[in-house]
């Protein structure tokens, strides 16, 4: 027995000394942390809107066709007007120019009344198309013949005349539109007419402008 005690204490005090030089292990290094995974989720986002404001639209303007725009078609010029003449008292007295016909557009009546010797009567306010009536019939309704190319009036020029000039200016205005040729107006008309014709009868009688009135 008291060998048996001598033989084990050694062994014991190295048994002991093995313990002391061994590490502990604690609890808390006996814990094992479990790997945490972590699910990220990743959530798409559209894309942010352009304001319509900012927005830039591209468009190309249309060039419209034309089938024509190589053709060498002259442009058509505006038919030019002759110019009307204008006469005067003296253009007429005593008589108006050679080859020179004058025309009364009053009515019937007021060419009965009184009128510039050696003028025709056409009415133009009761026959606004005398202008525009063919030779023949002109002749027919007026009796006289239609001064104007192929007509056979032997004029060169026409003058109208009225009773203040109203109604013969646009009596010339229609015939220069009809195609009458050589066309003229008397302004004064018959009023002028007949005040310079009364005054020259009178200078006359008077001595003023003509010889002295036989006693």
């Amino acid at each position: 027995m008291k060998q048996s005690l001598t033989t084990l204490t050694p062994l014991l005090g190295g048994l002991r000394t093995l313990l002391l030089r061994t590490p502990r292990v604690t609890a808390t290094a006996r814990r094992f942390s479990a790997p945490t995974t972590t699910t990220t989720t990743t959530t798409r986002r559209p894309p942010p809107s352009t304001p319509l404001h900012s927005r830039h639209f591209t468009s190309t303007p249309t060039t419209p066709s034309n089938s024509n725009s190589n053709s060498s078609s002259p442009t058509p010029t505006p038919k030019q007007q002759q110019p009307i003449t204008s006469y005067t008292y003296t253009d007429l007295t005593p008589h108006p120019p050679p080859n020179t016909l004058l025309i009364d557009v009053r009515e019937p009546s007021e060419y009965a009344a009184g009128h510039i010797p050696a003028a025709v009567n056409l009415p133009i306010l009761s026959h606004p198309d005398a202008m525009f009536l063919p030779p023949d019939e002109f002749r027919e309704r007026f009796g006289f013949e239609k001064p104007v190319a192929g007509g056979g009036g032997e004029v060169g020029g026409v003058v109208f005349y009225c009773k203040a000039g109203i109604r013969s200016a646009a009596a010339a205005r229609v015939a220069v539109e009809a195609g009458w040729a050589g066309v003229g107006e008397y302004k004064g008309s018959w009023v002028d007419w007949s005040r310079r014709k009364a005054e020259e009868e009178e200078g006359g009688e008077g001595g003023v402008g003509g010889k002295k009135k036989e006693e």
